[in-house]
């Protein structure tokens, strides 16, 4: 892993959302080397919770498949926050990306899609993207 940039300290979290314990820790430390304040979360409800919780989540980086609700339901749910709060971005790292998946994501406006493992230098310009506020928005797309 190469952290290339430390971005100045910021009130905008970036919230992870995975079902494996050592992919959030992995990412969660990967995210604070990078100088970017995060929180995580092992499932859609508890993240559902944190994002209602936490106003300053900007950017969410999740899995689509795992136990209950998935990614889709936590990006649908997203979506339908509206002018309630700042849109919130995302980021799907996959570990069965699917053209199937590619399309129902991009369908959401969901457009930075990475399959595991994922490449911590493509992510980090994903994130570093994210965060500039530049392309992709899923809560300001229909789903």
């Amino acid at each position: 892993m190469t952290v290339s940039k430390k971005l100045k300290p910021s009130s905008d979290l970036v919230l992870i959302v995975d079902d494996e314990p050592d992919i959030l820790e992995e990412m969660s430390d990967w995210l604070k080397l990078l100088g970017i304040p995060n929180c995580v979360s092992q499932s859609v409800p508890d993240a559902i919770s944190c994002l209602n919780r936490n106003k300053s989540i900007r950017l969410v980086i999740s899995d689509i498949r795992m136990p209950s609700m998935d990614g889709y339901d936590l990006i649908r749910h997203c979506s339908g926050l509206g002018g309630q709060r700042t849109p919130i971005d995302f980021i799907v790292i996959t570990g069965h990306l699917t053209q199937q998946d590619r399309t129902r994501i991009a369908g959401f406006g969901v457009q930075r899609v990475l399959a595991k493992p994922a490449d911590l230098d493509e992510l980090e310009a994903m994130v570093l993207e994210a965060l500039a506020g530049t392309v992709g928005s899923a809560a300001e797309a229909e789903g």
